[in-house]
Formats: C-alpha cells, sequence, structure tokens
C-alpha cells in the first residue's frame, strides 16, 4: 500500500512514530473540505462546521469506547497538555512523572509547577532491566501516597515502553479517588486500546498511528472534571460549558478534524484490531533480527502489542545524518548520556521486514 502515501520512494522510511503519513486519499478528501470551507468561508464555519464537528466527536468517541461529552478536537497533544496542566496544577500540589515523558511535556509540566508553586517528583524508571510485573511494582511503589496529580505515558516517544497504565489506574484510584490522573496517549490512537476506566484526563494525537492530516488530535476529559475548566483560549463559548468553548478558539483551518470519521473508517478498512496485530507482529520480527545482529543492543520488554521498538546503542557520533543521508533512512535517533537509543517504527501499510534488514546492513557498514 505504499502507493496510497505520498513518501519519498527513495527514503527507506522507518520513522511512522513521530508524525505518521497520511494517505493519499484522505489529503484528497481534506483538499474537498478546504475548497468548501473557501467557497463560501461565513456558511461553513457558522452552518456546516459545528454539525461536522460533532460528527467527528462522535467517531473519535466510539473508536476509544468513551462518551461523546467527553472528547474535544484539538491540534496536537501537546495542546492537550498543556491545557489541562496551566488549570489544574496550584501551589502545595505534589505531581508525579517519569524520567520517560516526553521532553516537551516535561517542560510544561516544569514550567506550570515552577509557576505555581508546585512540587514535582521525576521517577527514575531503568531501560531494559525490568519485566512488565517489575515495571509495574516498581512505578507503584515510587507513588508517593500524598500524590495529587500524575502524569503517565501510556507509550513512551524516545523509549517505546509501554507502561501499565490500567493496572497503575486502578491502584492508584483505590488507594486516593482524589489524586489526578492524566495520561499522555499521544501514541495510542490506533496502536494500542486505552482503559478509560480510572482515566481523569487523556490526550491522542490521530495523526501518528490513524494517518490523519497533520493537527488532528483528542482531548479527553472525564464529565465530572470538566466543571470549572475552561478552554486554553477563551472566545465566544465561555461560560456554556467546556465542550462549548472547545470547539471554537478562533479562526483555523477546522479540515483535519472533519476527517476524522473518514480516517476511522480507513483504519477499520484496513483492518483496526487485526491492522495493529499485524504492526505489532511485525514489530516482533523486526526486533528479532536485530538483536541476533547486534546482541549487545539493550531492549525493554514492555513492549505488549507495540509496533515501536527502542535499542540502546553505543555513541556515534551524527548517527542520525549518516543513515539519512549516506543511506537514505529515515529513524528515530536520540542522544542519551554516553548512548543512542534507536527507535524503529513499523507500519505494516508500507514497511516490510527486509527494510530492517537493509537497516542491520547500514549499521554494520557504520562499524556496530
Amino acid at each position: 500500500m505504499k502507493q496510497d502515501f505520498l513518501l519519498d520512494p527513495n527514503i527507506l522510511y522507518l520513522n511512522h512514530g513521530s508524525y505518521g503519513a497520511t494517505p493519499k486519499g484522505i489529503l484528497q478528501q481534506q483538499q474537498l473540505w478546504r475548497e468548501k470551507m473557501e467557497y463560501e468561508p461565513v456558511q461553513f464555519m457558522m452552518q456546516t462546521l459545528p454539525g461536522q464537528l460533532i460528527k467527528s466527536r462522535a467517531a473519535a468517541a466510539d473508536f476509544l469506547g468513551v462518551d461523546i461529552a467527553t472528547i474535544s478536537c484539538i491540534t496536537n497533544a501537546t495542546t492537550g497538555v498543556q491545557a489541562i496542566l496551566s488549570q489544574k496544577i496550584h501551589t502545595g500540589m505534589n505531581v508525579v512523572c517519569t524520567n520517560h515523558r516526553y521532553q516537551a511535556v516535561y517542560n510544561a509540566l516544569h514550567y506550570t509547577c515552577d509557576r505555581q508553586g508546585a512540587n514535582l517528583l521525576e521517577i527514575p524508571v531503568p531501560f531494559g532491566t525490568l519485566s512488565p510485573q517489575q515495571l509495574l511494582e516498581y512505578i507503584w511503589e515510587s507513588i508517593p501516597e500524598n500524590t495529587d496529580f500524575i502524569l503517565l505515558d501510556e507509550i513512551s516517544s524516545a523509549t517505546a515502553i509501554r507502561f501499565p497504565i490500567a493496572e497503575l489506574c486502578a491502584r492508584i484510584k483505590r488507594r486516593n479517588s482524589k489524586t489526578e490522573i492524566f495520561i499522555d496517549g499521544a501514541h495510542s490512537p490506533g496502536h494500542v486500546d486505552t482503559d478509560f476506566s480510572n482515566i481523569d484526563y487523556w490526550t491522542g494525537n490521530l495523526h501518528k498511528w490513524c494517518c490523519a492530516p497533520k493537527g488532528c488530535a483528542l482531548l479527553y476529559v472525564r464529565t465530572e472534571r470538566q466543571q470549572q475548566l475552561h478552554a486554553p483560549v477563551i472566545s465566544h463559548g465561555y461560560r456554556q460549558g467546556f465542550q462549548e468553548e472547545m470547539w471554537w478558539m478562533g479562526t483555523h483551518d477546522p479540515t483535519a478534524y472533519v476527517c476524522i470519521p473518514e480516517v476511522l473508517k480507513l483504519h477499520e478498512q484496513w483492518g483496526g484490531k487485526e491492522f495493529r496485530q499485524k504492526n505489532h507482529q511485525l514489530m516482533q520480527e523486526a526486533r528479532a533480527l536485530i538483536i541476533d545482529a547486534f546482541p549487545d543492543f539493550i531492549v525493554d520488554d514492555s513492549t505488549a502489542g507495540l509496533a515501536i521498538c527502542s535499542f540502546l546503542i553505543p555513541f556515534t557520533e551524527d548517527l542520525y545524518n549518516i543513515l539519512f543521508h549516506r543511506y537514505n533512512i529515515e529513524i528515530f535517533v536520540h542522544p542519551i548520556q554516553d548512548k543512542i537509543l534507536l527507535r524503529i517504527s513499523c507500519f505494516s501499510a508500507y514497511n516490510a521486514l527486509h527494510e530492517y534488514q537493509t537497516l542491520i546492513q547500514a549499521l554494520k557498514k557504520i562499524g556496530y
């Protein structure tokens, strides 16, 4: 299906996880919506858009298994994080995250806690040394009982670890129902199924694994948590309810949001859960090839259902540019202390196992 995407055929694209890739058909749909918007902008914004956004939210809510009243459309997960943190963190609160949080999220946490006078605790979680059960117990034992607000990744970005969110959230709420839980699900939609049972806030991108046009994400806020919560940009819906505020925050191009029903329909046409399992299977096979070729690479075992996997490898100066410019391989490379995190993405719509063999050969030529 690679011909269904605009991806450069000369590039080995092993980094779907960073920004996704949107199929040509969805981009054509978006262009049709743009033309409709420009044909009569006022009628589109005032008459057409509100109803289309309801359809998009309904499709997204059905896809996630939550109530439509809890879902809002936003441009990206970072916006969702800032919307909640800026209003829910207050002086003296005890706030917790792990060291696997996305850097932009940590920046927002650090800024907000510093500004509000809240206490931020970062739990250091080792990579590649804990089993999934040990990971659960380690994090649980590291969360202080007096935690007021906790932000956890469902799938960490650089390290590609799947955190045991369902069990952790259940334990946290059993111990103290007042602890507010925010899940960063930037990589979750179209990748894994999220259990929302004990989550207060969640945000996830549709432009990654669901392949929506760029700038298409969701914010979930449990209904009872919406009281006294406002949109991050105050506009015409002020004091008319959280969802009413969220849908209109000034003029922008909303066509990515309007494409959500078609985006999710296409995901199901590709196979839905079976497609996600196919991506996971490809990751397992690619992971096994790489481990076999490089036994010294460090990997983490908390990868249940994932289509991404990270390897902690020896440091090579300018590795990203070497792989891209010399070998035409687009892949996630993230220096960490004296090593490098190398993350593969496995999107079976256009990736194949032989591509990871090509990566292996390139790494060997570089000196690994």
